[in-house]
């Protein structure tokens, strides 16, 4: 028997491939014997390579995406060296519209398959791994006919790993960014009863995040509103977090009526709003008026109990600095849990491809080819943005410092004039790099608070320093955010803990011992916070696990 090894290199480890198990299970009733291998881009080559080597496989197909296709490319010409006799096949987004340059670039691949797979992968692999010419496509059966991704052994090890599903292919828009709005990606549902089935099956397992890849999960409103109120009777207190891409322009009031049923916890909704200028979104076919997006989000915001995520893009026709710096400020300001400020891509086999070329933008050729410049964009404007997007990750979307990036904006005429003053300090200084960490962010804002003459800084201080107490697991602060009035509210709060174990109110039942030697206490050094914040209060004691600070 055959075997043929469906080889997939994720961005990250929590990440798992959906493509590779589609086409499984398109030839699971075929005299193969079939490997799923999974990676990651941070292996090494040469690992991978030898990983597929001791299989001894006769074919070996790859799942090709922007993230991986440059490290696919080494992979397959050292796999050709080793094993020259083997199949080397591929497939997915980054080779389907690109593969003349591909089959120029790298001899040693025998066939692409273009556009959808799961025919085409099944036709090849009734030729014995054969075929007359590089190049393969077919048309697939409608989506509903498409045999179901997984497996039970596929859930072996994965319960907190992402699990990818999608009850939709194809999409209604026509953005021309993105490969869905090709004619030949037209939108096709997953009956309802097989999807609620299907994940049924999933949800056996446990699985701590269920991701749904459909490009616009709410374009059907009844459709999805039948899905949502079946995920939240079935699954609402399971422990899996779903997330859906949907436009919120589409969302009615039963929409919300049947959100604000939702647990905490359960939903993260993707909103994809990209730009606030009309002009922009009109060139790109999406149009809409952000009033009516503003609205409509805003009112998401405010059921509190579901995680949004707004997404910006930068590079948009007609979108130069002072329209990006607006719609920045716009979606910024919509308080979404998460905003990803993002750079244009552009994409073989996309219209914004054409755009673009026509215009005049420059971007990078190889992967992911990310925007460079625009006739309304200037390189250094562009290279500002990723800086600012930069910061915005870190520090924002960490949730880490809520109040103290608020004061901090209040400082100035906007969110991103803000952010910008902060790229400056950074580019400017020598100091560890910013990661991920809730004190290298702390330890960044401190010295940003601190260079010059900053106004309010004594208050701002306060501000980090609220939101240090309210994100920590223990009673410890950075070194940098101590002083003796930390010291001292910590003491005062150890000659008052007996007070505090006994009835501290009717709200917060009483401390026990081990909450004592994990609280943190917080006590401001300006008037301002202590008027603003605490409304007069002198004392603020955090324990991890209970909902905001005890005041005394």
């Amino acid at each position: 028997m055959k075997k043929i090894i469906l080889a997939a290199l994720n961005a990250r480890y929590s990440h798992t491939n959906l493509a590779i198990r589609y086409l499984r299970n398109s030839i699971k009733d075929l005299d193969y014997n079939v490997l799923l291998m999974e990676f990651t881009i941070n292996n090494h080559v040469s690992d991978i390579v030898q990983s597929l080597v001791i299989e001894r496989p006769y074919a070996v197909a790859f799942s090709v995406y922007i993230w991986n296709a440059e490290i696919i490319g080494e992979i397959i010409a050292r796999l050709r060296a080793e094993l020259p006799e083997c199949r080397i096949i591929l497939g997915g987004p980054e080779v389907s519209y690109s593969h003349d340059q591909w089959l120029k670039a790298h001899e040693e691949i025998d066939y692409i398959i273009s556009g959808p797979g799961e025919s085409a992968f099944r036709k090849l692999a009734l030729q014995g791994m054969n075929a007359a010419g590089p190049l393969l496509s077919a048309s697939n059966p409608h989506f509903n006919e498409i045999p179901f991704a997984y497996v039970e052994s596929d859930f072996k090890g994965m319960k907190n790993r992402t699990i990818y599903y999608e009850s939709s292919r194809g999409c209604s828009f026509r953005c021309s960014y993105c490969l869905s709005s090709r004619s030949d990606h037209a939108l096709e549902f997953r009956d309802n009863a097989k999807v609620k089935d299907e994940l049924d099956f999933i949800l056996k397992y446990s699985p701590s995040y269920l991701k749904f890849v459909d490009r616009t999960f709410n374009v059907s409103r009844e459709r999805s509103r039948d899905l949502w109120a079946c995920i939240i009777d079935r699954y609402g207190v399971g422990g899996t977090f779903f997330h859906f891409e949907i436009n919120p322009t589409l969302l009615e009031d039963e929409d919300f009526r049947l959100l604000s049923s939702c647990p905490q916890g359960l939903f993260q909704f993707e909103l994809g709003i990209q730009s606030t200028n009309e002009r922009s979104l009109k060139a790109v076919n999406r149009p809409g008026a952000f009033d009516a997006i503003k609205e409509r989000v805003e009112r998401l915001i405010a059921l509190k109990n579901i995680h949004t995520h707004a997404d910006l893009i930068a590079g948009l026709p007609y979108e130069d600095e002072g329209s990006l710096r607006k719609s920045f400020n716009d979606i910024y300001s919509l308080g979404a849990d998460h905003f990803q400020p993002g750079l244009l891509k552009i994409l073989h086999g996309t219209e914004m491809k054409e755009i673009a070329d026509e215009k005049g933008y420059a971007y990078n050729t190889r992967p992911p080819y990310q925007t460079i410049s625009t006739p309304w964009l200037l390189p250094e404007t562009v290279s500002t943005y990723e800086s600012i997007a930069f910061l915005v990750e870190r520090l924002y979307n960490s949730q880490n410092f809520p109040l103290t990036l608020k004061s901090l904006s209040e400082l100035f005429s906007s969110p991103y004039d803000c952010y910008h003053d902060m790229h400056v300090f950074y580019q400017e200084q020598s100091r560890s790099p910013l990661d991920r960490g809730r004190e290298s962010g702390a330890s960044f804002l401190f010295d940003y608070i601190n260079a010059g003459d900053r106004r309010g800084r004594v208050f701002l201080i306060d501000c980090l320093r609220w939101d240090w107490c309210a994100a920590s697991k223990n009673r410890h602060y950075a070194r940098f955010l101590k002083s003796e009035t930390t010291r001292g509210a910590a003491k005062r709060f150890m000659g008052m803990v007996h007070f505090f174990m006994r009835e501290p109110g009717p709200a917060w039942p009483p401390l026990t011992a081990d909450e004592v030697k994990r609280a943190i206490v917080f006590s401001p050094e300006s008037d301002v916070f202590r008027e603003r914040h605490l409304h007069g209060h002198d004392l603020a004691v955090f324990v991890p696990g209970r909902p905001g600070p005890l005041l005394y």
